[in-house]
């Protein structure tokens, strides 16, 4: 019989796997830079935001590892997480989420502010009850998918309380926007054949992989473009921390060029990684720009 304080962690690490803790995080922070973005400097309320954000993220990472129990069973890449294998029961999995909503929202309205609170709802709605619902029977599930992401940044403004109608709002969304497409097609690629078989609607069902990868130059080349464009904002600091962002989109997209274009045979791990690193390596040099700045 499994020692109670043993049983207790692995009960918690099945949590955290269904609230896909490593995604969240990388949530919550794109919220902290929002906020240090917009403020342009590091008080209690970002870290609030954050963690508000963060357990939000988790909140809606859980409910949709109960809403696609069902189809993560047929897949290879997911067939084996908590609630597909019965470690954990659906009860469980469906309770999580409501606390870690609840929580997450309560954070935003009682430690941020109402648009921060409402912006939180809207994402929470746009991923669990659109996207979510939506990407079982459509391939346009996409674009609702990219708003989802690009809402957290947004938060984390909204709760320094940047203005609504804003060049920097507007600069925050495209950037995640143009982040996720590619970034979910990478997903699609790097497991082809769970998506290939058919059992929900993607762009290997229309496109074949060679036309799929002509997809990324455009959509990559605009985040570049998109991540260069702050550094001519008034908002930046330092010909070095300019220097970073421009060489930082550069190579991306110089190695997106390389590898769909020169190599017979891409390594889409690469290049997801690298999508994350050059959108992590990104927020560092604006926020550390916004904070030189504020100094």
């Amino acid at each position: 019989m499994k020692h109670p304080l043993l049983a207790l962690v692995a009960r918690l690490q099945l949590s955290v796997e269904i609230a896909k803790v490593p995604l969240c995080l990388l949530v919550g922070l794109s919220a902290l830079f929002g906020n240090i973005f917009a403020a342009g400097k590091v008080e209690a309320g970002a870290y609030y935001t954050f963690a508000s954000v963060f357990v939000l993220a988790c909140g809606g990472a859980s409910l949709n590892s109960w809403q696609e129990r069902f189809d993560d069973s047929l897949m290879v890449r997911t067939r084996k997480r908590p609630l597909v294998l019965g470690s954990v029961s659906t009860a469980h999995g469906l309770l999580q989420s409501a606390l870690l909503l609840t929580a997450g929202l309560a954070g935003l309205f009682l430690l941020a502010n109402s648009q921060a609170f409402f912006a939180g709802l809207i994402g929470i709605i746009s991923y669990n009850l659109i996207y979510t619902r939506l990407k079982a029977f459509s391939l346009w599930a996409i674009l609702p998918g990219a708003f989802c992401g690009a809402i957290p940044p947004c938060i984390g403004w909204l709760a320094a309380d940047g203005q609504v109608f804003s060049s920097g709002l507007s600069l925050l969304m495209a950037l995640l926007f143009l982040w996720q497409i590619p970034h979910f097609l990478l997903i699609i690629l790097r497991y082809q054949h769970d998506y290939a078989a058919g059992i929900a609607p993607n762009l290997l069902n229309r496109l074949s992989e060679r036309r799929l990868q002509r997809i990324f130059l455009p959509w990559i080349t605009a985040l570049a473009m998109t991540m260069i464009t702050f550094t001519v904002l008034p908002t930046e600091t330092g010909v070095a921390i300019r220097s970073c962002i421009v060489v930082n989109a550069a190579l991306l997209v110089a190695v997106f060029g390389q590898q769909l274009f020169l190599k017979p045979q891409p390594d889409y791990n690469v290049l997801f990684h690298l999508m994350n690193i050059s959108l992590l390596l990104f927020m560092v040099g604006v926020a550390t720009g916004r904070l030189l700045a504020g100094v």
